[in-house]
């Protein structure tokens, strides 16, 4: 373990302000680094291989956390840098009410990516259309972790999969999934199609497809959209087929993070 300096005792601390300015969107793309609160998350991220650039430990934690830290430092073979914040300071880098203590500063993940949606042969994905509720998109995160999805394809006004409540929602899922983020969600879905794939735009309009009569497949790809307005119009133009949930007539419609769960545990009961 290696100590960074003194505790933190001055809000005004360059390191801390420079971390403590990740929990905005702007400066996460700016510096490209992240932060994740708590112990699940820091043991997440070392089970996914990620690096880390700093642990931040709560002054009046350290007794608890370090021994944590020291234990996963040992299991790895690897060490840490640790800076120590007093209480008042360190509540500058979480939005958690009763966090427990421990925050990481890490860069992000070279599994996520912006740019073309290429996916590899036998990959299995699935495409999120301006999801916005960083809750949804952690949940799905998740849910595609547990059903077997091993790319995520989202669209750049998504929300943001970096932010505080998206880590929190997925549980560690995001840092084990390939996501990439397209600026053009027509171009993506074109994309996956010229590779043979079939793209299926999970929605209720005119045509739609029961999806228990739909003939599905494990390769095929699914587009969930906004947990309001839908899929864009233009994004489902280029998808091969809309497919529905069947649900209770008393029942309009499920989120975006319940229909995705649907789709993905269907998908992954297919043979092929």
């Amino acid at each position: 373990m290696i100590f960074e300096s003194e505790t933190v005792t001055g809000k005004s601390n360059p390191a801390l302000m420079r971390a403590a300015s990740l929990k905005d969107k702007k400066y996460r793309r700016r510096y490209k680094a992240f932060l994740c609160d708590g112990i699940k998350l820091f043991y997440e991220l070392c089970d996914g291989g990620c690096d880390i650039d700093r642990i931040w430990v709560n002054e009046d934690a350290r007794e608890r956390i370090l021994p944590l830290i020291e234990a996963k430092e040992k299991s790895l073979g690897r060490e840490f840098s640790v800076r120590t914040a007093a209480d008042h300071c360190f509540s500058k880098l979480t939005d958690e009410n009763a966090s427990e203590g421990i925050v990481c500063e890490a860069p992000f993940l070279s599994r996520h990516i912006s740019g073309e949606c290429i996916l590899a042969e036998g990959e299995r994905a699935l495409m999120l259309a301006s999801v916005r509720d960083p809750g949804n998109l952690g949940t799905v995160a998740r849910s595609a972790l547990a059903f077997g999805i091993t790319r995520l394809v989202v669209t750049s006004d998504c929300a943001d999969i970096y932010s505080q409540k998206t880590l929190r929602a997925a549980m560690g899922a995001i840092f084990k999934l390939n996501i990439t983020s397209v600026s053009d969600g027509v171009a993506a879905v074109s994309r996956i199609r010229e590779t043979g794939r079939r793209v299926y735009a999970a929605e209720l309009r005119p045509g739609a497809v029961d999806l228990l009569k739909a003939d599905v497949c494990r390769s095929d790809v699914f587009i969930v959209g906004n947990e309001g307005t839908g899929i864009p119009e233009e994004i489902s133009r280029e998808a091969d087929k809309s497919v529905f949930i069947p649900i209770s007539e008393d029942s309009e419609s499920l989120n975006a993070a319940a229909a995705a769960a649907v789709l993905m545990w269907h998908q992954s009961t297919r043979e092929v």
